[in-house]
């Protein structure tokens, strides 16, 4: 089948549902009107995730297949949110939340889909799909054998790692480990290794890995099930492609088989997630459509971006109000403590305060602190205190009145729905758990619902989370919450098969409902107070996709060498990125430009002023940079 056709009076009401995004741009255009297999590199601000929310909603209101949907993939459940904000801003989203469309992460896509069929038709109930998890499960059933125990502590060969890491690999589901020690089949020893996977499996205890392997065992044994999937799915998106490993596309693209057509979205430029994983999928392709205007930034630090990057078209800075020059702070030993300071400093002067408030400042840098590298400005933890990092997310209120609240302010700010709707899970969950329902206390994620019930009832309390989240604001008095949670009860009652009354709801919700209701905590990231700012320190990797008011890019060793110092034959324009093919490099690269792209207005680098020569200073001034001296 092919796409529905895009005309351009679709487009021309896409203004009217997302203006913040100007469709008239020929590049925009492209995307919307392809209706075959494509890639589309788009660069950073430029809009990617709401062109292809657009896309999708005017294929949402177009569909006209009952038992045929759209796959919707990401790499992360933070960019499956954020699409589904985007969808929640159309008229026609919101149909893609419902059978027979699907969207979430690949993993959950293969678990759903590919995995678990086969696990059930095993007899299998799977209880744990987590790492942590299966490593914790491991060490108990260690303990609790006394012949594991001595393999892992007193044998010669210590298999206590490997013990610990068993998974599964390949279509034939082979026996493995983290560190590939595992003894010879024929060892004595392997029987009883081999015995504890099978009894963890038999459990339902599984590694990521082993869901992967039996991903793949499954379409290789049943061909049948790529042809069906492919049926069902004609029309494939991806998100944040440039994070996909070659073996997730392989397999997402084996478990459609051949008819489906799939356009693919992603900035390989942003490759910087590859931990445990060193082979990205090929993208973009030739052929690829560029989506080459931000909109976040301007012109000054689209230069910046275009000095790092290492593939793609020129970017155009959009935003005409983002004209501060970039500046690179210097500091010595003695006042590395200071560049933070002297860059809330800065950036209080020439921000706006509102683009702050809203937005925000933040430090950034590759890492918070182990290094052997002897100097100064090697870690984060150089440059400003940055205490342990906290177990988890920060708590906060689980609280429901309060996500609708959440809700209806950011329906009211034209914001997106992505916090109040993870809050609004959370908070379901909770009730769901304290009302007994079976599936919820086995879950502990909303997402991990799906592997515990059935689909009917994970599509209801979807539902339920969609009605939620567009409700007129809860008020304080308890006469209207009593309404909602009336409401609230007869669906619950739906869902769980047992009677659910307002008053189970009010007594499970009135602590909750009277505390007070300050805006929950949700970073996690140190922040330094400065000049009346709070700026947030954090890791590269920690803000790839977040939009700041300013950042910061503090220097920090990456690969044994300064990142800002080895990438200053680049910035200063006497390399090009475009041609260089080291690898160690290449990802340098990716880093900073995933660095360099977060801030809407102020760009800003940190350097031992005895890593600058004079004539890279003489360079970047003649760039148009400020370079200030931090003494």
């Amino acid at each position: 089948m092919s796409i529905p056709p895009i005309t351009q009076e679709d487009i021309e009401e896409l203004q009217v549902e997302y203006p913040s995004l100007d469709f008239a741009h020929p590049e925009r255009q492209a995307v919307l009107f392809a209706d075959g297999s494509v890639d589309v590199q788009a660069a950073p601000g430029s809009g990617k995730t709401t062109l292809l929310a657009a896309k999708l909603s005017i294929l949402a209101k177009k569909w006209q297949y009952e038992s045929r949907g759209i796959c919707v993939v990401s790499h992360t459940n933070v960019a499956r949110e954020e699409i589904e904000a985007r969808l929640r801003e159309s008229r026609y989203g919101a149909l893609l939340f419902s059978h027979p469309h699907f969207i979430g992460t690949i993993q959950t896509f293969i678990h759903k889909f590919v995995s678990l069929p086969l696990l059930r038709s095993w007899g299998v109930e799977v209880r744990v799909i987590d790492d942590k998890e299966y490593r914790r499960i491991s060490e108990l059933r260690l303990n609790a054998d006394y012949k594991l125990r001595a393999l892992a502590s007193n044998s010669p060969n210590k298999y206590g790692p490997a013990l610990r890491s068993l998974r599964y690999l390949g279509p034939e589901l082979e026996l493995s480990c983290l560190d590939k020690t595992l003894p010879g089949k024929t060892a004595s020893s392997y029987a009883r290794i081999e015995a504890l996977k099978t009894s963890l499996t038999a459990d339902g205890i599984f590694r990521y890995d082993d869901m992967f392997a039996f991903a793949q065992h499954t379409l290789a044994k049943y061909p049948a099930l790529s042809e069906a999937l492919g049926h069902r799915f004609p029309l494939v998106f991806v998100d944040e492609m440039q994070d996909t490993s070659d073996a997730q596309d392989a397999l997402l693209k084996s478990a459609m088989g051949a008819q489906s057509i799939f356009q693919r979205f992603g900035d390989v430029n942003q490759r910087i997630l590859r931990a445990g994983d060193t082979t990205a999928a090929s993208f973009p392709l030739s052929g690829s459509l560029p989506v080459s205007t931000s909109k976040r930034f301007g012109a000054s630090i689209a230069g910046v971006a275009n000095s790092l990057r290492a593939f793609g078209q020129n970017i155009v800075g959009d935003n005409v109000e983002s004209n501060l020059p970039v500046t690179l702070f210097t500091f010595t030993d003695e006042s590395v403590k200071e560049v933070v300071s002297a860059f809330a400093d800065r950036a209080a002067q020439l921000v706006p305060a509102a683009e702050i408030e809203k937005y925000g400042i933040k430090a950034v840098g590759q890492r918070k602190d182990e290094t052997t590298t002897v100097g100064c400005g090697r870690v984060l933890g150089d440059y400003a205190a940055i205490d342990p990092p906290a177990p988890g997310k920060a708590p906060y209120i689980v609280n429901l009145h309060r996500s609708l609240q959440l809700a209806a302010a950011a329906r009211a700010e034209a914001r997106n729905l992505v916090e109040a709707a993870s809050r609004t899970r959370v908070a379901l969950l909770h009730l769901l758990r304290d009302l007994g329902w079976t599936p919820a206390k086995e879950a502990k994620t909303w997402r991990q619902l799906e592997t515990h019930t059935d689909a009917a009832a994970f599509r209801a309390a979807n539902a339920m989370v969609e009605s939620l989240l567009h409700m007129p604001t809860p008020s304080v008095v308890a006469s209207d919450w009593d309404i909602v949670l009336t409401s609230l009860a007869v669906q619950l009652t739906s869902i769980t098969g047992h009677v659910t009354t307002a008053d189970d709801l009010r007594e499970l919700e009135s602590s909750r409902f009277s505390e007070p209701h300050a805006a929950p905590g949700s970073s996690t990231q140190p922040a330094t107070m400065t000049h009346g700012l709070s700026v947030c320190v954090d890791t590269i990797a920690g803000v790839k996709g977040e939009t700041h008011a300013a950042t910061l890019v503090l220097e920090c060793v990456y690969n044994r060498k300064y990142d800002v110092t080895a990438s200053l034959p680049f910035l200063c324009g006497e390399k090009s990125s475009l041609t260089e093919t080291n690898a160690i490099t290449l990802s340098r690269l990716h880093n900073l430009f995933v660095a360099a792209t977060r801030p809407r207005h102020f760009l800003a680098f940190s350097i031992h002023e005895s890593r600058l020569s004079a004539e890279h200073r003489s360079r970047l001034e003649a760039l148009g940079w400020v370079v200030v001296d931090v003494t």
